[in-house]
């Protein structure tokens, strides 16, 4: 995948095919996925919760191969919004930006293909660690995502839950709704 003779957008191309043959049911969850965050102490009170729409696709230039947009909205009416520019290696999706570093592989003992496994750290949580587990359904059109996160000095002092469908394979429409023009991403 690192081969210099190919420009930016064959080695892009090259990462998504490999994507799509090493991870089908990700690579089919491409489109608008709407959802709910909940929060959770160690005891399992609700200390946050609010909505969310994650916008993923193929990118269709420069040189990461996924680009993920994800939107939260408080009942407050507080919105966060956070991108994701993804890079394969290794058989792994690897997120490396100003919010988070860490990756996430296909779990081969799931057999179904139906489970993800990552590991990522959050910039400025100091001595903070996450593990986080995906599980779609077999239809593709429902995901539940857990996040641990974990005190390398204290255990686990919060989890969250996060249910999801699949509302549109319709990424661009989904972009445009927000008012987001696909881009090729950072250093393309």
């Amino acid at each position: 995948m690192n081969d210099m003779t190919l420009s930016i957008d064959e080695q892009r191309i090259a990462k998504q095919n490999r994507i799509r043959e090493y991870m089908p049911l990700f690579a089919a969850g491409a489109g608008l996925w709407e959802g709910v965050y909940r929060h959770l102490d160690p005891q399992g009170k609700i200390i946050d919760e609010h909505v969310s729409k994650l916008i993923t696709h193929f990118a269709p230039a420069g040189k990461y191969p996924y680009h993920q947009c994800n939107i939260y909205t408080w009942e407050s009416g507080k919105k966060e919004q956070r991108e994701f520019w993804v890079d394969w290696r290794d058989d792994t999706l690897i997120y490396d930006n100003d919010l988070i570093k860490g990756y996430f592989r296909h779990v081969t003992e799931d057999h179904a293909g139906l489970t993800l496994l990552g590991h990522w750290r959050r910039h400025g949580l100091n001595g903070v660690y996450f593990y986080e587990m995906i599980q779609r359904s077999p239809c593709g059109k429902f995901r539940t995502r857990t996040w641990q996160w974990i005190k390398e000095e204290g255990g686990v002092f919060r989890r969250t839950l996060i249910d999801e469908r699949k509302i549109s394979d319709d990424w661009e429409s989904a972009l445009a709704a927000e008012g987001i023009a696909p881009a090729p991403g950072p250093n393309a």
